[in-house]
């Protein structure tokens, strides 16, 4: 019997459970607005939105070695710098950081973002009361090697509010049922707090 598999789109090349700090993006299922709107050049998150920006802050909570510098969480994706201080203890040094035969392994980039995709979908469901499939298969990652890569990604997700409307002139209509939370009258949205891996790069 034949089996198929989605070949991977980490670099072998790479140590995933750092020390090493990288550039993500975390898609959402058929490019669908999930998060919000971007209203003004600012982004203004719904319900989900906000569930997506407080599990993000939370993520050092549950991997003490990860740290989450600059972010964004937009209509239909997040950028985030995670930088990763030093290998999880919990990874032996003989163990490869890609998965094995499907085994997540502890401590890694993929590991901490499958953890977060994960929580993010059960909060959002518990939430609207109903399945959600909200994000795509994977992530994107660029490894940060160099303070001047670092602080030209800082500046990307800084202003990537601001460009939505450039690169975007009109709005996505895949995945139209999914039951999008609008946001609340009122409602305001904290700033991103300064958070700096200067030392780490």
């Amino acid at each position: 019997m034949r089996s198929f598999s989605r070949p991977s789109l980490r670099d072998s090349r790479q140590d995933y459970a750092g020390p090493g700090t990288w550039f993500l993006t975390i898609k959402c299922f058929r490019a669908a607005w999930m998060f919000g709107d971007v209203i003004g050049q600012e982004m203004h998150l719904n319900e989900v939105g906000l569930i997506a920006r407080r599990l993000l802050l939370e993520i050092p909570k549950h991997f003490e070695h990860a740290f989450i510098d600059e972010f964004m969480v937009m209509p239909n994706h997040v950028h985030l710098i995670l930088a990763l201080r030093w290998r999880d203890p919990k990874l032996s040094p003989a163990e490869d950081c890609e998965r094995k035969f499907g085994r997540p392994v502890p401590g890694t980039v993929s590991t901490i973002i499958n953890a977060y995709k994960g929580a993010v979908t059960k909060a959002a469901c518990r939430l609207v009361g109903e399945k959600l499939d909200i994000w795509q298969s994977g992530f994107v990652d660029t490894l940060i090697r160099s303070r001047q890569m670092l602080e030209h990604k800082r500046a990307y997700i800084r202003n990537n509010p601001a460009n939505w409307g450039k690169r975007l002139r009109r709005r996505v209509t895949q995945n139209r049922n999914a039951p999008l939370p609008t946001i609340l009258p009122g409602q305001t949205v904290a700033r991103n707090p300064p958070l700096r891996v200067d030392s780490l790069v």
